[in-house]
Order: C-alpha cells, then structure tokens, then sequence
C-alpha cells in the first residue's frame, strides 16, 4: 500500500513538472511577443585624439613622480654626454651634470637581469649567485654616451645640478 502511495505522488509531481513547464514556455513566448526594447545611446567617452584637433578630448591626469628623499648620494641614468672631466645624466629627477677627476673610481658592475630571490629560511637550497663576476676597474674612457651608469658621492646632492662623483659604476646586465 505505501508503495503506490509513494508511486502516485511521483506520478502527480511529474505530471505537474510536465504542465508547469509547458505553461512556462507559452507564457515567455506570448511576453517575447508583445514586449518592446528601448533603444537608448550610450554615452562613451570621446576617444583620445593623438593630433590635438579635437576640441571635446578626452583629458588624462598627468603620471606622478617620485618625490626627492631628503638626502641623496646616488644617481642612476642614462649618459646623454660626455667630455674629459664631465658627464651628462639622464635621470627620474631631469639631467644632473656629473664631474670627476683622477681621483673618482671607475668601474663596471655586473647585474642580473633576473634577480634571484633569497632562500626560503630552513631550506637547504642555496641561491646561485657565484654567476655574479665581481666588478672590474675601468677608465672613464671605456663610457660611451647611451650606457647605463650610477654615480655615488658622499655629500648630499639633493637639489644640485651638478655634483663631484667619488665613484661612477657602469651598469652591465647579465643574460639569466
């Protein structure tokens, strides 16, 4: 007795299934049918025009730059020129003059261009920095203009233009 109890409450809750779902798909076609889409604009932003001749542009806020530590001992850049007792960077904080002598070190430092990161504490996996050459010595004639170099002082040259180098470091990446 239970068993057909159990039996037609499964028929009725499929039949049921069945119904509602064909009254389901009658009632979105008959909505599909009378309803109506808005066309409405979309307002987008006017492109951006590279030439400058369009008056409704759209406006970019300007990149920001680092702010200068309070004290600075060292630069990094890109030789724009160079002469017997001077050079000129190109820096992140505009073109510094640099001046040296025969008492400014010269050298070539070797960089990765992957650096590696430290070992995990407790593993026993050691990095391999041993494919790192030690830095050479060089002349200042062995700058080109377009090299890399950073200049190291020992004075505060935050502000200057032009400064005195106690140390200038051509920077030469590795292939890693």
């Amino acid at each position: 007795m239970d068993k057909k109890i159990i039996l037609k409450i499964i028929a009725v809750v499929i039949i049921f299934s069945g119904v509602s779902g064909v009254l389901g798909y009658w009632w979105q076609r008959q909505l599909e049918k009378g309803y109506v889409y808005q066309k409405q604009a979309i307002n987008l932003p006017p492109a951006i025009n590279l030439d400058g001749n369009q008056e409704n542009e759209l406006k970019l806020p300007p990149i920001p730059t680092l702010p200068e530590s309070a004290i600075i001992n060292t630069y990094t850049g890109q030789i724009i020129e160079l002469s017997a007792q001077k050079l000129v960077l190109d820096t992140n904080y505009g073109q510094k003059t640099v001046l040296f002598d025969e008492q400014t070190d010269f050298e070539k430092m070797f960089v990765p261009k992957f650096p590696s990161l430290p070992p995990v504490p407790g593993s026993k996996t050691q990095t391999n920095t041993n494919n790192i050459p030690e830095p050479e010595k060089i002349s200042w004639k062995t700058l080109l203009t377009g090299q890399k170099i950073q200049t190291f002082t020992s004075t505060n040259v935050r502000n200057q233009e032009e400064f005195k180098a106690d140390k200038i470091s051509l920077i030469v990446k590795l292939d890693n």
